[in-house]
């Protein structure tokens, strides 16, 4: 089914989706989701290929953080 279809799906389950949610659920189905000859909404619309989102995403975003160390119990 379309892209409707699965909104009213994700509306159902949760009853509200957020700003945040319908906009990241948006870009991976312009970006991400590819029809069977291969092409994305994005392509469609730009008639070229647009670069590599999640490429994009791990280039721009920073490493996480080194976990914090446990401190070592002593026996008393």
């Amino acid at each position: 089914e379309g892209r409707n279809a699965q909104l009213s799906l994700h509306h159902h389950g949760m009853h509200r989706l957020s700003d945040r949610k319908m906009k990241g659920l948006t870009v991976i189905h312009n970006f991400h989701l590819k029809r069977p000859d291969g092409r994305t909404a994005a392509e469609r619309f730009f008639e070229n290929k647009p670069i590599n989102m999640f490429e994009w995403l791990v280039k721009k975003m920073p490493l996480p953080a080194r976990p914090r160390r446990n401190k070592i119990k002593m026996a008393s």
